[in-house]
This record gives C-alpha cells, structure tokens and sequence, in this order.
C-alpha cells in the first residue's frame, strides 16, 4: 500500500506500508492491505504508518480527513508533527496549561471550554506521538 500525508504547509510522508492506525470519530481503525474504499474524517490523533516488521512512522495530526482507494491511503491533515519533530518538555509544559484551562472553564461550557478540551487533545496526540515514534 501507499500513504501520503500531508497538510496544507509540507508533505510529511509519502511512500509504501504495511498498514495505518489512527482515530475516527466512530474509534480506532486499523487499515490493512485489501481495505475497502473508505472516506473519514479524523480526530485530534496520533498516526501510525508500520513502514515494514521493523520501521513505523508516527504523527500527531489535528484533524483532517483519510481516503483509502485501492491500495493508496491518502490523509489530508489540518495540522501534522511527526513524532521526531516533537519537542516533549514543551508539549508536557502545554498539557499542564491545557488541564488547568479545561478546569477553570468547566462550568462555563461552550466554545471557551470546547477551544481548551481541543488544546488538552492536541497536546496529549502530541505526547502519545512522541512516545510512541521513538
């Protein structure tokens, strides 16, 4: 199979898998050679692309969309870092402001609480990623 990611500002990735693994609205999905054609959008994720049994390429990707047609995956991205891009300390130092954001808001609700639970995600995709792709 193929993948290409990219967002609107660079091409993260392009070239051959073995399978993809990310998060859709409706949960965790799994993409393997001879997936059906399949269109989604993505959640405030983590992405991972098994290049071969000993190579897997991680991002963190802030929305978008996936397409798979035949044997090519295509995913449009909002925002994307790949995992050794990540800088760790900063995104732990961004999970702790988003905590604290989320909590202050909680009872207001509404968009301010929504933009501070989508910064707590973005965050923890950040950190999973970095984990995960090293």
């Amino acid at each position: 199979m193929k993948l290409k990611l990219i967002t609107p500002d660079r091409e993260f990735f392009a070239g051959d898998i073995e399978s993809v693994t990310s998060t859709a609205p409706s949960g965790d999905f799994e993409i393997l050679e001879g997936h059906g054609a399949w269109v989604s959008p993505l959640q405030i994720c983590t992405l991972a692309a098994r290049v071969d049994a000993d190579t897997q390429k991680v991002f963190a990707v802030h929305g978008g969309l996936i397409e798979v047609q035949g044997d090519s995956i295509l995913v449009l991205g909002d925002i994307a870092e790949a995992a050794e891009e990540i800088d760790r300390a900063r995104a732990e130092r961004a999970l702790g402001r988003a905590k604290e954001k989320v909590a202050a808001v909680a009872e207001k609700g509404g968009e301010e609480h929504a933009r501070a639970r989508d910064a707590m995600a973005r965050a923890e995709a950040r950190l999973e990623a970095s984990t995960t792709g090293h």
